[in-house]
């Protein structure tokens, strides 16, 4: 496993479709581990609408308009009052 965050893998896939793989294959024990909770006839079919599901939020995901911390935080402060 390489030693790229999930926040530089979504920047790569922009460019390099590549790497949209890369950010799946570091959820599969997630959903995996996830399907042991439906029941087996049901399994292959989620398996595959997880992973499609995944790929469509990668593609879309929209990185610039994610906060960094001190605009978070600032908005955060803003709605206390």
């Amino acid at each position: 496993m390489s030693n790229e965050t999930l926040y530089e893998l979504a920047q790569k896939s922009k460019e390099d479709r590549a790497q949209i793989e890369k950010i799946v294959e570091r959820f599969e024990p997630k959903i995996k581990s996830s399907l042991t909770l439906t029941s087996p006839p049901v399994r292959e079919d989620l398996y595959q609408e997880l992973r499609l599901k995944l790929i469509d939020i990668i593609l879309n995901y929209d990185i610039d308009s994610t906060p960094g911390f001190w605009r978070l935080q600032k908005d955060l402060r803003k709605n206390e009052v």
